[in-house]
């Protein structure tokens, strides 16, 4: 034990002696005072020697860094400042050899770097060659649509201003017309008929080499843009003269919402409607009772039906008028029922067992038409008719109100994307969809 002593003496000279202290009256604390030790010199402190300080080297992980090609660019993390053991881990996240020494594991880490930054170079050129490529291709109408003499898209019905870049195309034909598609649309027409498909607005057969820009602009848009991918997941080639259809891997095709609707056969007729039953669906009275009434209901005229429809959407908690239905125009007929089929089946995104419980006879789309239709080859009677069959299917036909109401929701969602009066008076359904 060290023993720091002060002293006082009364002489003016320092001199070297020995203190006889005892023990006897000793006080055990952080300090030690002694009462009866000579010459009136006082202990005052007892200072015990410190212990040896041990300095922990922290790795990074502890301040949150992990080895990543992200902290490695961007935050410049030091890789010699992390333990073995997680040089390791992130080799092996990489699928690199794990053995050797720390610097060993450092250079193999390090060349992954290198390598995934030198792919993201050579991937970032290429993505824009592409993108340039796509915008090229699109036509002389893609930054101003008013340069095309047709307004609408021949399938959608859409108006040109409204399709979206990733969906747009147009092209100036030998007269130097200019015409606007939307390129799913003409994408149906290519797989029908390949190379020898004709202008829907002259009849007049579209150029080879505006075909495989059709086709370039369709594929590309497919690798580019996710949401053209999610409605059109296969991309299309010509082999000896007709489109062919190949998937992408590990990835489910989705048939393009163009094709829908095929049935048995090529009349246009679809009055009396009278399509086919799931009879596992009618289970109770309630059901049989349900279904009758929607028969009984469509025999009557289609004013008066449309009256009834919006009485019932009132019914089920809603305010609308059923003037933001009778008075849409061809064209708006045609976008409605588009826009519709777009809800049911993945705007909407409603599980299957949903769909199944809002329209447990069948879909609301089923025998409409009888075969692939464009609205053009309709008048506006059928387009009404067919837009009106719709709506009546997903408000009356739920096996319950509350999925009653869930098919009205889908079903004035899409209104309100076509008629302006609807969108005022429900701000909310449009801005769901949108």
């Amino acid at each position: 034990m060290f023993l720091y002593i002060k002293w006082m003496e009364t002489s003016a000279n320092f001199t070297h002696f020995n203190i006889d202290c005892s023990l006897e009256n000793v006080k055990m604390s952080n300090s030690i005072t002694m009462t009866d030790c000579s010459q009136n010199n006082f202990i005052t402190t007892i200072l015990k020697p410190k212990p040896k300080r041990t300095f922990h080297k922290k790795s990074p992980v502890d301040s949150g860094l992990v080895i990543s090609y992200d902290n490695y660019v961007n935050k410049k993390i030091n890789l010699m400042a992390f333990k073995l053991a997680e040089l390791k881990d992130a080799a092996k996240s990489y699928k690199l050899h794990i053995t050797g020494t720390k610097p060993v594991l450092i250079e193999r880490i390090e060349t992954h770097y290198k390598k995934t930054n030198s792919s993201i170079t050579i991937q970032r050129i290429f993505r824009g060659r592409l993108v340039r490529l796509c915008i090229q291709s699109r036509g002389p109408a893609l930054k101003n649509r008013s340069l095309c003499v047709n307004d609408t898209d021949f399938v959608t019905m859409d108006p040109l201003p409204e399709i979206p870049f990733s969906h747009f195309y147009s092209y100036k034909d030998d007269k130097e017309f200019i015409y606007g598609f939307h390129i799913s649309s003409l994408m149906h027409l290519v797989k029908s008929s390949g190379y020898g498909i004709t202008n829907p607005y002259n009849r007049e057969k579209i150029p080879p080499h505006i075909v495989t820009d059709i086709i370039r602009v369709y594929n590309t848009s497919i690798m580019l843009f996710e949401d053209f991918r999610n409605e059109n997941a296969t991309k299309v080639t010509i082999q000896n003269g007709s489109a062919q259809n190949y998937a992408e891997p590990q990835r489910v095709a989705r048939q393009n919402p163009v094709n829908n609707n095929t049935v048995r056969t090529n009349e246009l007729d679809y009055d009396p409607y009278q399509p086919p039953i799931n009879v596992t669906s009618i289970q109770d009275n309630e059901s049989v009772v349900r279904l009758n009434r929607i028969r009984e209901m469509r025999n009557r005229p289609i004013d008066q039906r449309v009256r009834e429809l919006f009485a019932e959407i009132d019914q089920l908690g809603n305010y609308t008028q059923s003037t933001w239905f009778t008075n849409l125009t061809h064209n708006e007929y045609g976008r409605l029922y588009r826009v519709l089929y777009e809800i049911w089946n993945y705007r909407g995104q409603m599980p299957r067992t949903v769909r199944n419980r809002i329209c447990p006879f069948h879909g609301p789309f089923e025998s409409i038409f009888n075969r692939p239709i464009y609205p053009s080859e309709l008048n506006y009677r059928q387009l009404q008719m067919a837009c009106l069959i719709v709506f009546e299917n997903m408000v009356y036909s739920g096996i319950d109100e509350d999925h009653r109401k869930l098919g009205t929701f889908h079903a004035l969602s899409g209104l309100t994307m076509v008629s302006i009066p609807a969108r005022t008076a429900m701000p909310w359904l449009y801005e769901s969809i949108v």
